[in-house]
């Protein structure tokens, strides 16, 4: 059994290595599908009013955060592909 366990957890680390960056525009691409796909359960917006007042650019290398405009939310997005 810890023979198992450690194979797999060796499995999960290298599989974190190969993780790819995401950039700005992919995040934003995403940050946006998933927020329209959230809103419309509770509002009709459509695709195009969905507007970010500020990109934060990547934190900490880790993840990267949307406003939306008028107080509306956030979306955080990871800044790698293996999240």
């Amino acid at each position: 059994m810890r023979k198992f366990t450690f194979i797999l957890l060796c499995l999960l680390f290298f599989y974190s290595i190969y993780a790819k960056e995401v950039t700005l525009e992919t995040a934003r691409l995403i940050a946006t599908n998933l927020y329209y796909e959230r809103i419309n359960d509770f509002s009709k917006l459509e695709y195009q009013e969905i507007k970010f007042t500020k990109d934060s650019g990547i934190i900490a290398d880790n993840f990267y955060i949307f406003n939306l405009q008028d107080n509306k939310g956030f979306v955080l997005v990871s800044s790698d592909d293996a999240a």
